[in-house]
């Protein structure tokens, strides 16, 4: 990497980290105005609400990186070609190619950040941030370790793992208690789906009864389970499929098929989670070779037609006004006009 590649590198991610700040802070404002209706509830502040907003930022960057990367790019490539910088480049002898490998870089340094946020940051501290929420908002839930968050329903205490789908999750485990607070029965069930009227249908439920000196199992293909503890309460305490790490997704999928189980949702949000990385290098690649192809095809016309390089682009003459057309086509994002590009 030299200092051309630097250059470069330097003034398309200035681009790109410009307008990811502004995106950023347009979704931490729009994000902070939603959390006012749970301001107030139990002990949620304003202050839990921003400490909330701040712990998402790593998502919402991790998502709004393609588009920011694609207008980014525009803005460093466009203040290349305002001071005709690339065409400084091009007069010394360095080629298209070689101007669009120093693209490329830049754009792998975003893959990087991408993966990198999308990966190892954002789900942590987004769990966090929900987490924090809940036991600020609710007193009957709680969360221990990596098992997922506990709920309590009278004499019932509910475990629930990961969202597998919209009212649907990846498996339920519910202890009974008696009014002496002894365990009463356990059941564990691979799936669990709400239902319209608000009821649970549990999928390979198994349970385990105690009473007295006896110890009763029993195995379902599928049970209703009433409880006051519906699933749009319980789809705050757990995360979404578009919101799991890569691995993870690629587990559940695995664990959803081999128990015949539908993974469409999540098969979806595995696709977006390995195609945003690659977006965020190739618009920025594509852009740049299709004005600069665009450009490189008008100077050639240019050059050997000496008449019209040296008139004013309204008498150029048909194959240069041709060669114009397509450029104006291929580079439209360039708003200094044809003869002035880069």
């Amino acid at each position: 990497m030299n200092k051309l590649d630097r250059y470069v590198i330097r003034a398309v991610l200035g681009g790109v980290f410009v307008v990811l700040a502004v995106l950023l802070a347009l979704g931490a404002l729009f994000t902070f105005a939603g959390q006012q209706d749970d301001i107030g509830e139990g002990t949620y502040t304003a202050l839990d609400a921003l400490w909330f907003v701040l712990l998402n930022i790593p998502q919402q960057m991790y998502e709004t990186m393609p588009i920011a990367v694609m207008i980014g790019a525009l803005l460093g490539l466009g203040s290349l070609a305002r001071g005709s910088e690339l065409t400084v480049m091009r007069a010394a002898g360095i080629s298209v190619w070689r101007i669009a490998g120093s693209v490329c870089m830049a754009g792998l340094l975003l893959v990087l950040l991408a993966v990198l946020c999308g990966e190892f940051i954002a789900p942590p501290l987004q769990a966090m941030a929900k987490q924090q929420k809940l036991l600020a908002k609710f007193s009957t839930i709680t969360f221990a370790g990596r098992a997922g968050p506990w709920v309590r329903d009278g004499n019932l205490l509910i475990n629930v793992s990961q969202q597998s789908g919209r009212g649907e999750f990846g498996g339920m485990r519910i202890f009974e208690l008696t009014e002496d607070h002894e365990l009463k029965s356990v059941g564990t069930a691979t799936t669990a789906r709400v239902q319209a009227d608000g009821s649970w249908r549990l999928s390979h439920y198994a349970s385990t009864t105690f009473g007295g000196d006896r110890i009763e199992s029993l195995h379902q293909d599928s049970r209703e389970f009433a409880s006051t503890v519906g699933g749009d309460f319980l789809a705050l305490t757990v995360s979404s499929p578009r919101q799991l790490e890569t691995r993870v997704l690629w587990n559940l999928i695995s664990h959803l098929k081999q128990n015949d189980l539908e993974s469409t949702e999540q098969e979806f949000a595995l696709c977006c989670a390995t195609a945003r990385p690659v977006a965020t290098r190739s618009r920025r690649c594509w852009r740049f070779l299709s004005c600069s192809a665009a450009c490189a095809r008008l100077a050639r016309v240019l050059a050997r037609c000496l008449a019209c390089s040296s008139a004013s682009p309204s008498s150029w003459c048909s194959e240069c006004s041709k060669a114009a057309r397509w450029y104006s086509m291929r580079a439209r994002w360039c708003s200094r006009g044809p003869r002035r590009c880069c």
